[in-house]
């Protein structure tokens, strides 16, 4: 801008030529951005839905992004906004006990916002407790996520505005944690599983799966503080165990399955008896997996 700025000074003549086709040109980009939506995907069990995120007091709906950034959702809710597109503030009220909640795509929509990448939507199906076998190809969760992408895109196409996926975020694999028979295969189970999710949102073998790589170490050692050693379902040391395959396979996903990323969730503030994130906790998460994901966009 400073070289163009004195090519102007030097010959005044060339103001209206260069300015006329950069104005166009910025029109242009304008234009097209808008005609353009890309979808996030979020997905996975409790802490991917945000069991104890609680809204209350977290300046949830303040944000430019929590206002604009377009919503369609299923999961454990009262009320679930899957037939058509809703601000991402809209509430996500729990079922079992009507607290209104959020999961990490509120920090993810917060930082890409920021960031430059403000045509976005999500969507966001979950279920709490969900273990991997439950995402089968054909079942309920994998057919309702692929819906909710369907939708969003209809919502979008009405409006004259083409969306596409972009990037999914997966958030599971505490319920496998806590079995030797689930634990065991989960790295080969995950391996073949990210492409069938990929397949069930329509988005291509480039589009980045970025995994928050999930723990129940917390909640071991919460169980052991107050137990001694009598932790449940199983002794605390093969809970710890079975955690470590499955953090362990995540962590083996970024090699063998392209285009897959790794955000550990371990160090993030976590809710009473710390298997759950707290608010504060979830926007964090969702703060560095939205940053992941705009590394890849």
């Amino acid at each position: 801008m400073k070289r163009l700025a004195v090519a102007a000074l030097a010959v005044g003549v060339v103001i209206a030529p260069i300015a006329m086709p950069l104005a166009t040109a910025h029109a242009a980009m304008a234009a097209a951005r808008a005609s353009r939506v890309g979808i996030v995907v979020v997905a996975g069990q409790s802490n991917a839905e945000g069991y104890e995120s609680y809204a209350a007091g977290t300046g949830f709906g303040l944000a430019t992004a929590d206002r604009t950034v377009r919503l369609v959702d299923w999961g454990d809710y009262s009320t679930s906004h899957d037939s058509s597109a809703v601000a991402l503030d809209t509430p996500q009220v729990l079922a079992v006990n009507g607290r209104q909640v959020f999961g990490p795509e509120v920090g993810i929509a917060r930082y890409l916002w920021s960031h430059g990448h403000q045509d976005i939507a999500i969507a966001k199906v979950t279920k709490a407790g969900s273990a991997l076998a439950a995402w089968r190809t054909g079942g309920q969760l994998l057919t309702e996520l692929g819906y909710a992408v369907s939708r969003l895109k209809s919502w979008e196409k009405a409006r004259g505005v083409t969306a596409t996926v972009v990037g999914i975020v997966w958030m599971q694999g505490e319920t496998d944690s806590l079995s030797a028979t689930t634990a065991t295969p989960y790295r080969a189970a995950l391996a073949s599983f990210l492409p069938r999710l990929r397949d069930a949102v329509h988005a291509s073998s480039r589009t980045p799966i970025v995994l928050a790589e999930t723990t129940i170490a917390p909640w071991v050692a919460f169980q052991d503080s107050i137990s001694h050693d009598r932790c449940s379902p199983a002794p605390c040391a093969s809970l710890l165990a079975w955690n470590r395959l499955v953090r362990d396979g995540q962590r083996a996903a970024t090699k063998s399955v392209g285009r897959t990323f790794v955000v550990d969730s371990a160090t993030y503030p976590r809710a009473s008896i710390q298997i759950h994130l707290n608010a504060r906790g979830e926007l964090d998460l969702g703060k560095a997996l939205g940053k992941a994901l705009a590394r890849r966009l």
